[in-house]
């Protein structure tokens, strides 16, 4: 679905990754896990053409995004940032609808309207409707943001650290509804995540971030003692409880 092809990432005259080769499956969640100023989150951003590669090709089903328009890109991918806040005093709902600007011409029409209305359903998040989007939690303001790229109608979205600054209990609300997305819709989604526990819990595919070194493969073959060492420098152990895995640090 989404190719990346010799793809080297660089601010001024610091490369961040070099000649990145990596193919992500489609309709799967795939989740960039390493450490801080690894790469993952400049990685993502290159897909929607946030930043811009010095070298490389990335395609999606063949399209070499960089020939793509910006509105036709946005039909494609959409994407969840980490902490929104809008600058105008907009409500829940106009949020929502605002994610199918790539589709509406001079106005809204009344299957945009629907379709935004249908995101806040299917995100459960009807209460919040008419609350102004500025005055929500964190965690409301997340699950907005996620009714927003569903309204936007594509085929891939794009996560970036879904879970900072939430409290547990929302976090595993986000990823949950990542999850019910990706399994009801098919969509294809690529999510930054910190915890690797949450990697095991709601991915399908791992790509880890390693000193530029980037690796890809299933949850088992890549969460292991070995590479959260390699990778965070940190001793842990995998344990399988009740036929589920979960990273242990040796603390």
């Amino acid at each position: 679905m989404i190719k990346f092809e010799e793809v080297t990432i660089a601010y001024q005259n610091h490369t961040v990754l070099e000649k990145v080769n990596l193919n992500i499956e489609k309709g799967v969640i795939t989740t960039f896990l390493g450490p801080n100023g690894s790469g993952k989150t400049s990685l993502m951003s290159s897909i929607n053409r946030t930043i811009k590669p010095v070298h490389g090709n990335i395609y999606i089903d063949g399209k070499d995004i960089a020939k793509l328009k910006v509105k036709n890109l946005s039909k494609i991918v959409a994407t969840v940032p980490q902490l929104y806040s809008s600058h105008f005093n907009f409500s829940v709902f106009d949020m929502v609808l605002l994610g199918r600007a790539p589709h509406i011409g001079y106005m809204p029409k009344k299957e945009d309207v629907l379709k935004a209305e249908e995101a806040i359903c299917n995100i459960g998040i009807e209460d919040l409707k008419n609350k102004e989007f500025n005055r929500l939690s964190g965690g409301e303001r997340q699950l907005v943001m996620i009714a927003r790229a569903i309204a936007q109608d594509t085929e891939v979205i794009l996560l970036d650290e879904p879970t900072s600054y939430l409290d547990l209990k929302n976090q595993l609300k986000v990823l949950s509804m990542v999850k019910e997305i990706n399994l009801s819709k098919k969509v294809t989604c690529i999510m930054t995540l910190h915890d690797p526990n949450h990697a095991l819990m709601y991915s399908d595919r791992i790509v880890l971030f390693n000193n530029g070194i980037i690796e890809t493969g299933t949850i088992d073959s890549m969460i292991n003692a070995k590479n959260i060492f390699d990778v965070y420098g940190v001793k842990a152990e995998v344990l399988d409880i009740n036929n589920k895995k979960y990273v242990i640090p040796d603390y």
